[in-house]
């Protein structure tokens, strides 16, 4: 029998590794397939197996849910949610490197030098979303660029034709935010 749940706070190819692997490791699972753009895992057992049963083998920083159950109290679908919770990480970093950036330049501030500042942490911050998932960046590319959903060879050629990138960045923002960046500002 085979049985679709929804699963939540899955963001890249190795959160959808893990949550396979940690339901393919249950007794009565014959295969899992799960599918991160629609947040759903699709369940081949042999006898039925409980919800709670299911949560205990994945992460706790995923939730699984019959599809039937995926609805508040309202009516209203949850996935809006899922979606900020899921994006929460992205706003708070953002907002961290901000504030790191403003402080470095509020008491002489110049707004070329906060930009400086604030692109130099930007590319050391994001260039490590690529070191945590290098084979499966591609597809996490796709969810969040509007040319790799359109496109998806363009995320496969981002991340092979360009696979240092990841170097590239990390070097550049250590560039904007050491002693060398105000060389850069004179070009």
């Amino acid at each position: 029998m085979t049985h679709t749940y929804k699963v939540t706070g899955m963001t890249c190819q190795y959160c959808k590794a893990s949550v396979k692997e940690g339901l393919e490791h249950l007794e009565h699972v014959k295969s899992a397939f799960v599918n991160l753009e629609a947040e759903e895992a699709e369940i081949d057992m042999e006898q039925h197996i409980e919800v709670s049963t299911l949560q205990e083998a994945i992460s706790k920083k995923y939730q699984i849910s019959k599809k039937s159950d995926f609805k508040d109290t309202s009516g209203a679908n949850l996935q809006e949610q899922s979606k900020f919770q899921q994006l929460f990480p992205l706003f708070l970093i953002f907002g961290y490197i901000t504030v790191a950036s403003v402080l470095l330049n509020f008491s002489s501030w110049e707004l070329d030098s906060f930009m400086f500042d604030f692109m130099g942490l930007f590319y050391v911050v994001f260039s490590f979303f690529k070191f945590l998932d290098y084979t499966g960046f591609p597809a996490s590319f796709q969810m969040y660029d509007p040319l790799a959903k359109v496109l998806p060879a363009y995320g496969w050629i981002y991340h092979s034709g360009f696979s240092t990138i990841e170097f590239l960045f990390l070097g550049i923002g250590f560039v904007y935010v050491s002693f060398y960046g105000p060389v850069l500002r004179c070009f």
